[in-house]
């Protein structure tokens, strides 16, 4: 069976004619849904072909002419997603299609090419105006999400215009795999070019980017296929083992520290086909979000319009130096995400309550959904969040 991440919440609910009935104007509803996909066309660069990570203003200069690999993956996953029935197999029947082909060939020019071994790797930073590289920094979740859009392509299309940049991406995460503990603990991709550091967020990415692609090789390169295979049952053992803690998951590799993200790409793994025992993932993933909503959820009034967001931040509690009282757009549609899997927890929402209690973040000027209801300082790297319309969020929501 191919596991599988990546499903668009409100091309699910479509597609099941789901109702978010706690609130008429659902994130899901079509007005949304098409102002959400234009918007993210807009942020497209009509020469580079990237997308403008966030709509912000110019005073905001980190932010005016960056696109996030991370982001603009998220972007082309959700454009093609969503583009309508038969318009992968047909010329300009879809600007939704075609912006995510003019994206992704952004990207392919954007990558690192070891002309030796084949890997290609994604930098953490395009400059969008000229798409030259403005961060060289390279982490695994980035990469192996690009590597799943490119992926993604080939398994919609039939068609290999991006075969070996997915192809490549593998290559180099499966350079990165290293012994996860004992003998029964699998191994683990490793955060980045340097760090040996293995986070349970970078190796889901991984499992579903070694799944998909050994899926789509196995007939023409059949050892490649195998290694990919090999790979993402081992990775599959350390997110069941050595980064899963009695109920919920830890951050990385001996480190319990506290991430929304673990938590809710690790349920995304466990209800996705990335463990064999049903029943065991499903109690895993009832714990993993039992306590996301014990210790993630929070409220924050949203600057632009004086409304109230109810979602989940991305630091454990406010005790700690960097607080959790800000509603992370980002973080709290894999939550709903999350949900959409099935999971049933004590007392929690399900997946339609989580979307309407975040519509406060939809910026309906723009259609984008905001990074946060407010600025707020979460990260002791400088990575705070920012009420502005963020690729992000909106591609999540989209997914």
């Amino acid at each position: 069976m191919l596991s599988y991440m990546i499903v668009g919440l409100c091309l699910l609910m479509a597609m099941f004619s789901v109702e978010a009935t706690d609130n008429p104007a659902s994130l899901c509803d079509e007005n949304t849904t098409t102002a959400a996909l234009d918007w993210i066309v807009a942020q497209q660069h009509p020469t580079t072909g990237f997308v403008y990570s966030f709509d912000a203003p110019d005073s905001e200069t980190w932010a005016t002419d960056k696109s996030y690999s991370y982001d603009q993956a998220v972007a082309a996953i959700a454009l093609l997603l969503n583009s309508p029935a038969g318009a992968a197999n047909s010329v300009g029947a879809s600007d939704y299609f075609d912006t995510a082909e003019t994206l992704l060939t952004a990207m392919s020019g954007g990558l690192y090419r070891d002309g030796v071994t084949g890997y290609m790797s994604v930098p953490k930073t395009w400059d969008t105006s000229d798409g030259s590289v403005s961060s060289s920094s390279l982490r695994s979740d980035n990469i192996a999400l690009v590597g799943y859009a490119f992926a993604l392509h080939w398994l919609f299309t039939g068609k290999q215009d991006y075969a070996a940049e997915a192809e490549g991406i593998s290559k180099w995460l499966y350079s990165r795999l290293k012994d996860a503990g004992g003998a029964t603990d699998g191994r683990c991709v490793q955060g980045s070019d340097s760090a040996t550091y293995c986070t349970t967020e970078h190796n889901v990415a991984s499992f579903f980017t070694f799944h998909l692609v050994s899926y789509l090789v196995n007939a023409t390169e059949p050892e490649l296929s195998a290694n990919l295979t090999s790979a993402a049952a081992d990775v599959a053992l350390a997110l069941q083992t050595p980064l899963w803690l009695v109920d919920r998951f830890n951050m990385g590799l001996s480190d319990a520290s506290r991430s929304l993200l673990a938590q809710t790409w690790g349920t995304l793994f466990l209800m996705g086909g990335g463990m064999d025992d049903l029943t065991e993932a499903a109690v895993r993933a009832a714990g993993a979000l039992t306590y996301t909503e014990e210790k993630f959820r929070t409220t924050q009034v949203v600057v632009a319009s004086g409304e109230t967001a109810d979602g989940y931040g991305s630091d454990a509690d406010s005790s700690n130096s960097y607080h959790s009282d800000s509603v992370w757009s980002e973080g709290s549609l894999t939550v709903a995400l999350a949900y959409f899997r099935g999971v049933s927890t004590t007392g929690s929402a399900n997946f339609t309550q989580v979307l309407s209690r975040l519509q406060p973040v939809f910026n309906a000027t723009s259609g984008g959904v905001l990074e946060g209801a407010a600025y707020s300082v979460v990260n002791a790297d400088g990575s705070d969040i920012y009420p502005y319309a963020a690729v992000g969020g909106t591609g999540e929501l989209l997914y």
